[in-house]
C-alpha cells in the first residue's frame, strides 16, 4: 500500500518544523524569559520572608521604633548587594536591571516587617501594651 501524497507532504512539514525548533534550541544562548521571571518571583518571597523574620527579631529584642526600621533600612540594601552579586550582571539585565531589582518586592518587605514586628510585640507582650 503506497503512502498517498497527502500523508507525505503533512509529515515532511512536522519534520520540517520539529528540526527547525530543535535547531533553535540548540543555538539558543539564554533560556526563555520565564525563567527570569521565576527568579523575579523567588527574589519577591526572599524578601518578604526576610522582613518577616526581621519583624520577629526585632519585637523579640524590644528594639525602639527608629533603630528597628533603620536596621530594616540597612538589611534591604544590604540584600540588594547581596542579591546582585549573586544574579551576576548579565542575568540581572535579562531581568529587567538594577531598577527593577531594587523595586521587586520593596512594598512587601517593609509591610511584612512592620505586620510581623507588631504581630509578634503583641503576642510577646500582651500586659505591656495596656500600660503606654
Amino acid at each position: 500500500m503506497k503512502p498517498s501524497l497527502r500523508s507525505l507532504d503533512s509529515s515532511l512539514t512536522v519534520n520540517i518544523i520539529s528540526r527547525l525548533f530543535i535547531e533553535d534550541l540548540a543555538n539558543a544562548k539564554r533560556p526563555p524569559i520565564l525563567r527570569s521571571r521565576l527568579s523575579l518571583t523567588y527574589i519577591y518571597w526572599i524578601k518578604v520572608a526576610i522582613g518577616l523574620i526581621l519583624g520577629f527579631i526585632v519585637a523579640s529584642t524590644r528594639i525602639p521604633l527608629l533603630l528597628g526600621l533603620s536596621i530594616a533600612i540597612f538589611i534591604y540594601i544590604a540584600l540588594h548587594y547581596v542579591l546582585k552579586w549573586r544574579i551576576g550582571e548579565d542575568r540581572l539585565e535579562d531581568m529587567g536591571g538594577e531598577r527593577k531589582l531594587v523595586m521587586e518586592g520593596i512594598g512587601s518587605f517593609f509591610l511584612a516587617y512592620i505586620f510581623a514586628s507588631i504581630l509578634f510585640y503583641t503576642l510577646l507582650y500582651p500586659t505591656q501594651i495596656l500600660y503606654y
